[in-house]
């Protein structure tokens, strides 16, 4: 499932950029590459969350004012990817595949989830 949403991912993102998606001088791409203790990594994964709960009150908003005028409406695409990275160097053949994060007791792993399927008919 993970595979398949990244190549979704990296799909939407092509496609968008070979039309100008990335064009508009407010459009944002970063690759950030990061070392965090296990504090660090759960106050980034809370930010995370804070912002999609924004993201979502934007969105909300948007639709309030795009009932006026629905012809201004621009699809937006937002990708957000929270996760233990290898290395660049690294070689993917000879790396673990568990994540070295360790879950609360009785808690399992999260799983990828894909929130774009009510976009993607955009």
């Amino acid at each position: 499932m993970i595979t398949a949403c990244l190549d979704q991912i990296h799909e939407y993102a092509t496609r968008s950029a070979a039309v100008g998606g990335f064009d508009p001088a407010d459009a944002h791409f970063t690759r950030t590459p990061l070392k965090l203790d296990k504090q660090g990594w759960t106050d980034l994964a809370r930010a995370s969350k804070q912002w999609l709960r924004e993201t979502a009150r934007i969105e909300k908003a948007s639709a309030r004012r795009l009932n006026a005028d629905p012809d201004v409406a621009i699809d937006v695409g937002l990708v957000i990817l929270l996760f233990e990275a290898l290395p660049f160097s690294a070689d993917v053949s000879s790396s673990p595949k568990r994540p070295r994060t360790s879950t609360s007791p009785g808690k399992r792993p999260r799983r990828a989830t894909l929130n774009s399927s009510r976009r993607a008919a955009r």
